[in-house]
C-alpha cells in the first residue's frame, strides 16, 4: 500500500508538473517500458511456472505460444494501457485525496472477475473485505466534499 500511494502522489504531481505530456504519451511510456520489462523476464517464466509450458514445446504444431500471445496483447494494450490512461486522466483532474483511492478498484475487479470465473459469490472475509474498501472510497469522497 506504501508503494502504491507513494506512485498515485508522484504519478500525479509528475503529471500536474509537465502539462504538455498526455496522458495517452505518458501511458505508452510506462506500457513500453513495463514491456520492456517483461521481455526481459520472459526467459525465467517457464522456470519459475509463470508460463505453463515450457520453451521446447513452443515448436510443436499445437503449441500454446499463439493463444498466449493473444491474451497477453489483448491485456497489455486494452486493460493496462486503457486503463493507465484512463488513470493518469483521473490523476490529473481530481484532487490527489480522491485520485489516490482509485488504485482500490483493481483488488475489487479481481474480486469481480475471481467469482465470474469461478461461477460463486465471494466468501465471507472478501465480501467483507470488499465492503469495507468501498465504505473507505465513501469517507473519503464525504470528506473531501467537506473541505
Amino acid at each position: 500500500m506504501a508503494l502504491w500511494t507513494w506512485y498515485a502522489v508522484a504519478n500525479t504531481n509528475f503529471l500536474r508538473t509537465h502539462p504538455d505530456l498526455s496522458s495517452a504519451t505518458w501511458s505508452t511510456m510506462i506500457g513500453v517500458s513495463t514491456l520492456l520489462l517483461v521481455l526481459l523476464a520472459l526467459p525465467l517464466a517457464p522456470a519459475s511456472g509463470g508460463i505453463p509450458f515450457g520453451l521446447q514445446t513452443l515448436l510443436e504444431p499445437r503449441s500454446p505460444l499463439l493463444p498466449f500471445a493473444v491474451g497477453s496483447l489483448i491485456l497489455g494494450t486494452v486493460v493496462s494501457w486503457g486503463g493507465t490512461w484512463l488513470w493518469n486522466r483521473a490523476f490529473v483532474a481530481l484532487p490527489v485525496s480522491l485520485a489516490g483511492q482509485l488504485i482500490v478498484f483493481e483488488p475489487i475487479t479481481v474480486l469481480v472477475y475471481v467469482a465470474v470465473a469461478d461461477a460463486q459469490f465471494p466468501n465471507l472475509f472478501e465480501f467483507l473485505g470488499a465492503s469495507l474498501i468501498i465504505l473507505g472510497i465513501m469517507l473519503g469522497i464525504r470528506a473531501t466534499r467537506r473541505s
